[in-house]
């Protein structure tokens, strides 16, 4: 071969290395979908051209869509996966978000929405309501720190029937919302003594007449009999309290709580 052939020939120049992808982001791409990039297209010195790598993040997203941030909020979902599935709905409101947050004792979650999504789901009462009534003491905290929306009545009266001294307790000293004549009744109905005998200590305006009744109805004998003596010696109505009681109790089978509120008429009536 001639040196013309030789310097002839081209010379073939070695593949160009894939730059790296760059590819301007509206939300942040799925590892995998830079896997696909990485390993099947690099490789084969083809760009990465910002529409194909879309096609394929979307095809293999399986996170995000309608109602997908809320569901994160739900399960408690770190700030860094909440942040990733918010960045691929920027539109959407997510309106429960919070509540079911709270009612879910999930803090950083709420840290989360406060801070930078305040204005895209809904905070209101029912958000501190959700967290007492689920016992979620450190989420009420958070709340009463900082958000302004406060509660209801009704955090009490649901945290009472669900047990939560702790939170009752918060509450009371706390917040001024007080609490209905549902607390006592749904504490009583219950059987949590210790929160029976808070509320009738702190809250004299609420009447036991009917906590008494919805206690025996549940078989609850210590609160009856707390109950019972806790209204005092007072005529009629001690009686027609024991009767009523006594009513309910028999009426769900109760008979070691109609037993002992018979025995205390009987003796009411000797006394006479």
């Amino acid at each position: 071969m001639s040196d013309e052939a030789v310097q002839a020939t081209p010379l073939l120049a070695p593949p160009v290395p894939a730059a790296p992808l760059q590819i301007p982001e509206d939300f942040p791409l799925l590892t995998s979908a830079r896997f696909v990039v990485r390993e099947c297209l690099s490789p084969r010195g083809i760009g990465a051209l910002a529409h194909v790598v879309r096609r394929i993040d979307s095809f293999l997203d399986t996170i995000s869509g309608p109602g997908a941030v809320v569901r994160a909020c739900h399960r408690g979902e770190s700030t860094r996966a909440l942040t990733y599935i918010a960045a691929r709905d920027t539109e959407s409101f997510w309106e429960r978000a919070a509540a079911f947050a709270a009612t879910n004792g999930h803090v950083h979650v709420l840290q989360w929405l406060h801070e930078y999504h305040p204005d895209r789901c809904n905070w209101t009462t029912y958000t501190m309501d959700g967290a007492a009534m689920m016992g979620n003491l450190s989420t009420v905290q958070w709340l009463h720190e900082n958000r302004t929306e406060g509660c209801t009545f009704l955090a009490m009266d649901q945290a009472a029937g669900n047990g939560y001294l702790e939170v009752v307790e918060w509450l009371h000293a706390n917040r001024s919302e007080g609490c209905s004549q549902f607390a006592i009744e749904n504490a009583a109905g219950s059987g949590h003594l210790a929160l029976v005998q808070l509320l009738h200590e702190h809250y004299t305006d609420v009447s036991t007449g009917h906590a008494i009744q919805v206690a025996a109805r549940n078989g609850h004998l210590a609160i009856v009999q707390w109950l019972y003596s806790a209204t005092g010696e007072d005529g009629e109505r001690y009686r027609d309290l024991a009767e009523l009681a006594s009513a309910n109790a028999i009426a769900n089978k109760r008979l070691d709580v109609a037993e002992w509120l018979n025995m205390q008429r009987n003796k009411h009536r000797r006394l006479q």
